[in-house]
């Protein structure tokens, strides 16, 4: 979506029972480009279906990595990670606070990709200047990841990729 230059206001992601994936986004396009242009729903129609049939997408990260410039000062966002095995009966269940910015939903799915999670279902929101994002996850061998020493390394590294870089 970042490729396309929307922000993702809202998704979901789902694993269906015989392995597809079922995703829906709720977008916001860039003021003063909607997608009433014919040619602009076909380039993103084209993207989602290159990366659905295992393409990366076609994203450069801009200079500005904030949707909202640098506004850490305005917009105080504690990151915040927690692991949870409670919640659910069959899944681990991680919860991500942050500042929002462009790729943070690919970084973060990179990271839990690193650690070989599978993620039953994504439920993605952005809240002003921040964004929570709770996946629910199994291993790839299917049950819930109840190593600490394993959920702290997937700790430590969203927090590596969520925490703001000093300057």
């Amino acid at each position: 979506m970042a490729s396309q230059k929307n922000s993702i206001i809202d998704a979901r992601s789902f694993t269906l029972t015989d392995g597809r994936e079922l995703n829906s986004f709720i977008v916001d396009t860039p003021p003063g480009d909607p997608y009433s242009s014919g040619e602009r729903r076909k380039s993103l129609t084209r993207e989602l279906k290159r990366v659905a049939d295992g393409g990366l997408p076609d994203f450069k990260a801009p200079q500005k990595k904030s949707l909202l410039g640098d506004k850490r000062d305005y917009f105080p966002v504690t990151p915040r990670i927690r692991c949870n095995n409670d919640l659910s009966a069959e899944y681990t269940v991680i919860e991500v606070s942050t500042l929002d910015r462009i790729g943070l939903l690919y970084d973060l799915t990179k990271v839990l990709n690193g650690h070989g999670c599978a993620i039953f279902s994504a439920h993605v929101a952005t809240y002003g200047a921040r964004a929570v994002d709770v996946f629910y996850l199994h291993t790839l061998a299917g049950g819930k990841i109840t190593n600490q020493n394993k959920l702290d390394a997937i700790t430590a590294d969203l927090l590596a990729v969520i925490e703001p870089k000093k300057d």
